[in-house]
């Protein structure tokens, strides 16, 4: 019930977000239009026009806020002072927004004309509440990016500081215009055929606008990136290509000239088609970089983190609809343009809203926290961003929350001694070295070495490792190859000194093996293998890996022991593979092999070598219903080994 009303509240919130972007094309498609703009510049159409959508961008603008506020009420974080800091400024631009709206609208009405001090108090509203905005969040993925090495993080920080300067251009050059402009406009003002762009600050504007533009544009691949395994090939590439190309376009605005030109349309329809085009690309732009957090949402089961990712992908849409609007600067009659600013610091408050409690909340949720950071998650590498975010936001706060304490020791030493102490960057240090040794005694079990899931052992991925094991058992050992006489130990030639473990489960099943000295063992605790052969019903490679990895989703208790240790955390050891060669034993007989081809998934142990004697090591897993969380099947395997 609560995940339905969930999916409502954000279908609810696309369709506002929508609403807002057909509006701003409409602003900005009549702003910019040679042919239809002029048809709606000094006469009633024009006013009915720009009254309507400025009254429709003030509802939808309460409307979205009022929706805010209803899950902000629910928040953990809800305490913060920069979130009430935030939501109060927004209340105030929302009532200024607001306010002067009706006084542009009532003059309009009323004399047929407007005050440039109106329109510019609009502006600056707007603009600079951006700003503040942008800057406060720039300021808090600045801080998280020195935690996190991530690219993903410096990425995106990188493109919220740039929007944030081209919003700073886009203020200099509207207040620069308004120098030239008489402070009553009339209906009579000509716009754009007695306009000559003069401004020193047009080509900051332009530079910052392309580089902004190019910054969220790459930073939106670099987390799609992520997806790329999820996606299929050919959609992140289509989605790639149309990243390309409207970079390409923003580069070189020519190209769509030669577009338009090569349907040997009409004059007035070419300006038309041209119009519409331009117009489009910011939200298509915006759409795009949307995606990644859309994306990033579905990989999440946490209605709450899921509601906090479809802010930014929001955000990040309106923001690149909204911010081209910089034809306002001609001041035309009505002033169309003025609408899409006025939404600007909407779309920067669901940025900010979005990321600042996207981390918020992972750094709260340790469960979460640990679940997106695990690399058994097959999501890992789509939840890259939220997981460093989060992470960062954590370590921030451990730093801070003792920082008193370290301030309070040093002035006392320093008192004593008289020698000035450095306790900022010993407190960070301090913080470093503890988090380094925690996740250090966490990997080493007593008396047990093996690999972690993120080293290469041998120099080759866990991916490779997991392929080569089904290669070994299911088709013939190599020659050269040393190999048990039971076939539960197989140490192939090309192993690297490297012996692997066979997996046949029952109740208590043991296997005696010998194994070579100073040799590594591979083993499974539980996995599958999907194959095209197996089963003929998936028929794309997608299906395998979609296959492979429900069934390994499903809840299942696994404990791996080596002599008498438990290695702590089992489940962060899970390898999902590539699409790989593979024989298999025909069916029903088993006879004979057959290529095909297959993806697996599944949790392994590598253990380093082992000393000479005797070793045991006891595998439990338990598969759990669902309904009634409790074991459904009990599966155990000893292996008593002999190192010689």
């Amino acid at each position: 019930m609560k995940l339905s009303f969930l999916r409502f509240i954000i279908k609810k919130r696309f369709f506002l977000v929508a609403i807002i972007i057909a509006i701003a094309f409409i602003d900005g498609f009549i702003l910019q239009s040679p042919n239809l703009g002029p048809q709606f510049r000094g006469n009633m159409r024009g006013i009915i026009l720009f009254s309507g959508i400025a009254i429709a961008s003030i509802l939808l603008q309460l409307v979205s806020l009022l929706n805010t506020r209803s899950t902000v009420l629910f928040m953990p974080s809800k305490r913060d002072p920069l979130s009430h800091k935030m939501w109060l400024l927004m209340k105030i631009v929302f009532c200024s927004i607001t306010l002067l709206f009706i006084i542009l609208l009532a003059q309009i009405g009323a004399t047929s004309s407007y005050s440039l001090s109106i329109v510019l108090m609009l502006i600056g509203v707007s603009n600079l509440s951006s700003i503040f905005i942008l800057s406060s969040l720039s300021l808090k993925m600045i801080r998280w990016s020195r935690f996190s090495r991530d690219l993903t993080v410096w990425s995106f920080s990188t493109a919220i500081m740039l929007l944030c300067v081209n919003l700073i251009s886009m203020t200099l050059l509207l207040i620069d215009n308004a120098n030239g402009t008489e402070s009553i406009v009339k209906p009579s003002r000509c716009g754009l055929m007695c306009y000559s762009v003069g401004s020193p600050y047009v080509p900051f504007y332009q530079i910052t606008y392309l580089i902004s533009f190019f910054a969220i544009t790459a930073s939106s691949v670099i987390l799609l990136k992520g997806f790329q395994t999820g996606l299929q090939k050919v959609k992140f590439w289509t989605v790639l290509g149309i990243a390309l190309i409207l970079i390409l376009i923003r580069l070189d605005s020519n190209l769509i000239r030669d577009f338009v030109d090569s349907f040997n349309l009409q004059f007035a329809e070419q300006h038309y088609l041209n119009s519409i085009i331009v117009g489009l690309i910011g939200p298509l732009a915006g759409i795009m970089a949307g995606l990644a957090f859309y994306f990033m949402a579905r990989s999440v089961t946490q209605k709450k983190a899921v509601n906090h990712l479809m802010f930014i992908s929001y955000g990040v849409m309106l923001f690149l609809s909204l911010n081209q609007a910089i034809g306002i600067s001609h001041f035309q009659y009505p002033p169309f343009g003025i609408v899409s600013i006025s939404l600007i610091p909407l779309a920067s408050y669901f940025l900010l809203r979005g990321v600042y409690y996207s981390a918020l909340y992972v750094a709260q949720d340790q469960k979460l926290r640990t679940i997106i950071s695990s690399h058994e998650n097959p999501a890992f590498k789509e939840l890259k961003f939220l997981s460093n975010v989060g992470k960062s936001e954590n370590y921030r706060r451990l730093v801070t929350g003792i920082s008193g304490i370290m301030k309070n020791m040093a002035e006392k030493m320093e008192n004593e001694s008289g020698v000035p102490s450095n306790w900022q960057e010993t407190l960070e240090n301090y913080v470093q070295s503890a988090i380094e040794i925690k996740l250090a005694m966490k990997d080493i079990d007593k008396g047990i070495h093996y690999y972690d899931i993120a080293d290469r052992p041998l120099g080759r991925t866990w991916i490779e490792w997991v392929e080569q094991w089904w290669n070994c058992f299911q088709d013939l050992p190599a020659e050269g190859s040393f190999q048990n006489k039971n076939n539960n130990v197989i140490c192939p030639n090309k192993g690297g000194n490297t012996c692997f473990l066979t997996s046949q489960f029952g109740f208590q099943i043991r296997h005696k093996c010998v194994i070579p000295k100073e040799h590594g063992i591979f083993f499974p605790i539980s996995k599958n293998l999907i194959s095209f052969y197996h089963y003929p019903f998936l028929q794309k490679e997608s299906d395998l890996h979609k296959f492979a990895s429900k069934e390994m989703d499903k809840p299942r208790k696994l404990s791996v022991v080596v002599d008498g240790t438990k290695i702590l955390d089992v489940k962060r050891f899970r390898v999902h593979t590539r699409l790989f060669d593979i024989k298999v034993l025909s069916e029903p007989a088993g006879i004979k092999y057959v290529q095909t081809k297959a993806v697996s998934d599944g949790y392994w142990i590598f253990l380093m070598p082992l000393i000479e004697g005797s070793h045991l090591i006891h595998i439990v897993v338990e598969e759990i219903d669902n309904e009634k969380d409790t074991p459904k099947n009990h599966l155990e395997l000893i292996y008593e080994l002999e190192v010689i």
